[in-house]
């Protein structure tokens, strides 16, 4: 590299135990950073002569570049909104099999459904009244929600 800065590259399709395990790993003279594909929302960076700090995505005090390149808030990984993208294309699916009228791909029913979320509502209000009421049981599956 310019400057006489020294590179490896280690790589491998056959890496037993190491499924997609990208990792990038920088050494110089004031410490070492890793970056690892199966923990993508942490760097790593040991100092010379310190232990190692984890930097998590989307932190306080991060580079304008990081914070440019980060989609979603603390608490939710990268991959939050290919999850909800992936109930959205099942939801389409079942749209436009209804429209076409024909049945649906098997494997787009398994995405939640209005019953599943008013079930859910139930539970927490269930368990809102339960509080309420030092614990006692509440029952939610009558199918109503408690008031």
């Amino acid at each position: 590299m310019s400057g006489g800065t020294i590179g490896r590259l280690w790589t491998s399709a056959v890496a037993v135990g190491r499924m997609h395990g990208l990792t990038i790993q920088l050494f110089g003279e004031k410490g070492g950073l890793r970056w690892a594909q199966e923990q993508p929302n942490q760097l790593y960076w040991t100092p010379v002569g310190a232990g190692t700090s984890i930097i998590d995505r989307g932190v306080a005090g991060i580079s304008p570049e990081a914070d440019r390149a980060t989609r979603v808030t603390v608490g939710h990984a990268e991959g939050f909104f290919g999850a909800f993208g992936n109930i959205y294309a099942d939801l389409a699916e079942q749209l436009r099999a209804k429209r076409e009228r024909r049945a649906p791909n098997p494997l787009a029913l398994s995405c939640p459904t209005a019953e599943d979320g008013f079930h859910s509502i139930a539970a927490i209000q269930a368990a809102v009244a339960s509080a309420k009421a030092q614990g006692a049981w509440v029952d939610c599956a009558s199918g109503h929600l408690p008031s």
